[in-house]
């Protein structure tokens, strides 16, 4: 985090954890069947911005004792919380660092994999220009960014509730007293708000029965920081190759995006434009939140994932056989 905000995360730390999608492996896995050849993520170098107190990459490291990474966050309680945990687990290929993004220590050199999560969005919109600035300058010739952030036109609906909420808690200083009267307007307003053409009490239903299971930390940040900016996918796209970026694909596809119906492909067809069809599938689904990879802007890439890149990946699940001995034919040789 920076300095205009460290300061609500040093009052409310932001309880981190691992990232899936943000893993070297799961990074390098998406690019290839975009056509960009990554750095092997066991010797790899990884910098995440924004790492709170450092859960991420810490699980990373400990999955890649061969790589380094470094962390850099604003909020100085967190870091040192990171730090202490570091050096218990004895994760010596890490580096915690409490910075703000506008004065990060010199010497940081390039790196293969830059992150950052839940972070861009919740940034002053020329702090947010700064982020993609920097990973941009810490990118690796054949480096692959990470980022995330709220979208349009999923969260139109969420910023009318948001600035609901603050206006109710005008007035209330202590982050835990804001909290819980957010919880309680919200609750109020799902109960009570008029029913008449069910936008409201509905919008607030589905909103409290998503905070009954969230955290407190998650409630604060969410829905009570100063600045929470959702954007337009082509709004990103645009920003990142101002700051000298390309967008490479999702850091992960889901079920609805990778399985379209034909109505759907065929009305999208026509769309030469890789941003601008992705922009119409926000439209379609309604999508609150993207995952994007981001490369140099001169780096090679296709616009379309190749499936031949798959014959060149590892497949990882959780699944488990129907039988105790299952019927596993051969593989074909490539040649047959």
């Amino acid at each position: 985090m920076t300095t205009s905000n460290s300061r609500t995360y040093d009052a409310v730390p932001y309880r981190s954890r691992a990232i899936t999608d943000s893993h070297p492996d799961g990074m390098a896995a998406m690019a290839a069947l975009f056509g960009h050849d990554a750095r092997d993520p066991e010797s790899c170098r990884v910098l995440e911005l924004g790492c709170a107190r450092g859960d991420n990459i810490m699980a990373m490291a400990a999955s890649l004792p061969g790589a380094s990474f470094v962390g850099v966050d604003g909020a100085a309680s967190q870091i040192a919380d990171g730090e202490a945990r570091r050096a218990k687990a004895g994760l010596d290929n890490v580096r915690l660092i409490a910075a703000d993004f506008s004065a990060l220590p010199d010497g940081l050199e390039e790196f293969d994999y830059v992150i950052c999560h839940g972070v861009y969005s919740w940034l002053p919109a020329e702090v947010a220009d700064l982020v993609l600035q920097l990973c941009r300058r810490h990118l690796a010739p054949a480096g692959l960014a990470y980022v995330s952030y709220n979208t349009y036109p999923g969260w139109s609906s969420k910023v009318v509730l948001r600035d609901m909420i603050f206006f109710h808690v005008r007035g209330v200083e202590d982050p835990v007293e804001r909290i819980a009267e957010a919880r309680n307007f919200v609750r109020m307003m799902a109960l009570f708000a008029k029913e008449e053409k069910g936008t409201y009490r509905r919008l607030f239903a589905e909103l409290d029965s998503a905070l009954s299971t969230s955290p407190d930390h998650y409630v604060f940040h969410e829905y009570l920081e100063d600045h929470n900016r959702p954007v337009f996918f082509q709004e990103f796209a645009g920003s990142a190759g101002r700051h000298g970026l390309r967008y490479v694909g999702p850091s992960g596809f889901t079920a609805w995006d990778a399985n379209l119906a034909p109505e759907v492909e065929s009305a999208l067809a026509a769309m030469d434009d890789r941003i601008v069809r992705e922009q119409y599938l926000d439209f379609l689904c309604n999508r609150t939140f993207r995952r994007s990879l981001l490369a140099r802007r001169e780096a090679p890439g296709l616009r379309a994932p190749r499936s031949d890149a798959v014959r060149s990946l590892f497949v990882a699940a959780h699944a488990m056989p129907v039988s105790l001995e299952p019927d596993v034919p051969p593989m074909p040789s490539r040649n047959s």
